[in-house]
């Protein structure tokens, strides 16, 4: 008997996670519009994000909600996307982005809306690579910042893959290759004069 996993039996897989994934948001109350376009965008994430569907699906209620809820937010269903402010919590790994080293690196500030609503966008560049970055920073410090610091969120992305995100916390530290790229980019927003001034 061949118990290797087929294609189509990966695929059927897939989709019975979405529809269960779909069904415990609806019995939790943060579906929003039909199931079939909760499913869509299930689907879309999962192949935009590489999400690890089972996972998600057993995870606890405040972790499933929060990346159910912000798909919803995030989503672009006319150009089949999402913005570059969010990342799953359950978003796999992917291989594609190139390793770094420490050179000299550059960050620039791209867009600056804090006065409207507190958020930085920018690319960072090693001399190789070029990333681009979103960032909400505060005037103040707050528990909610990293390392109790102006930086609530930050998203880190090289081409479509997704290298550093917090969000409140952590949802993907920087790996080693990734650290020189996060040092100089922290460097930069905690420096930010304020707004208020």
């Amino acid at each position: 008997m061949n118990t290797k996993q087929t294609a189509s039996d990966k695929a059927i897989e897939r989709l019975n996670l979405i529809a269960r994934i779909c069904t415990r948001a609806e019995e939790m109350g943060i579906r929003r519009g039909s199931r079939i376009t909760a499913q869509m965008d299930v689907d879309l994430a999962a192949e935009h994000f590489n999400l690890r569907l089972a996972d998600w699906l057993n995870a606890d209620a405040f972790n499933f909600a929060h990346d159910f809820i912000e798909i919803q937010n995030h989503i672009d269903r006319v150009n089949k996307t999402f913005d570059n402010r969010f990342l799953p919590r359950f978003a796999g790994k992917k291989e594609d982005a190139p390793a770094t080293e420490e050179t000299a690196i550059a960050v620039t500030i791209t867009a600056d809306t804090r006065t409207i609503d507190g958020w930085v966008q920018g690319i960072v560049t090693d001399g190789k690579e070029t990333y681009e970055f979103c960032a909400k920073v505060f005037d103040e410090k707050s528990i909610y910042g990293i390392n109790n610091g102006r930086v609530s969120k930050l998203g880190v992305r090289y081409k479509t893959t997704p290298i550093i995100n917090y969000d409140r916390g952590w949802d993907l530290r920087p790996e080693e290759c990734y650290k020189p790229i996060y040092k100089a980019l922290m460097k930069t927003l905690k420096s930010l004069p304020k707004v208020a001034e």
